[in-house]
């Protein structure tokens, strides 16, 4: 409790510090348990399978590799989001695996005009990240 006049007393001041001590710890601690994310230095190539249009799949074929030019293999994530241009990403659809370096993704295009689709390959931890826009009609 603090006494009259504002003055805090001592009990107050060391619940204040600890709580200041435990949210310090805190922070360290998540910062120690976030995985360091490097540059994958993959080289990502996609487009779309068929003709961009709404509420349908649209297959993407998407073709990696790594640094040394190897395809990427099976242990590697593949996503691929879709956004509207200028906006918040609407869907995140995982991509297959088809063979060595080649993924397929599915998404929906819930709506026409610009669309942003973002490809990212990881694998451990090492990512890369590729984004194409694309016009897709009714």
């Amino acid at each position: 409790m603090r006494e009259r006049g504002g003055i805090p007393n001592r009990a107050d001041t060391l619940s204040d510090v600890n709580r200041l001590l435990i949210c310090c710890l805190f922070g360290i601690g998540l910062a120690l348990a976030a995985p360091d994310v490097k540059e994958g230095n993959f080289t990502i190539r996609f487009e779309p399978a068929a003709k961009l249009q709404t509420n349908v799949e649209v297959p993407f074929d998407v073709r990696i590799t790594d640094d040394r030019n190897n395809p990427l293999q099976r242990n590697a994530r593949v996503d691929l989001a879709i956004a509207p241009e200028n906006k918040a990403t609407v869907k995140t659809v995982k991509a297959w695996f088809v063979r060595p370096g080649v993924f397929i993704a599915k998404p929906v295009f819930p709506s026409d005009g610009q669309w942003v689709v973002t490809v990212t390959a990881r694998i451990n931890d090492r990512v890369t990240t590729r984004a194409i826009t694309f016009t897709v009609t009714e």
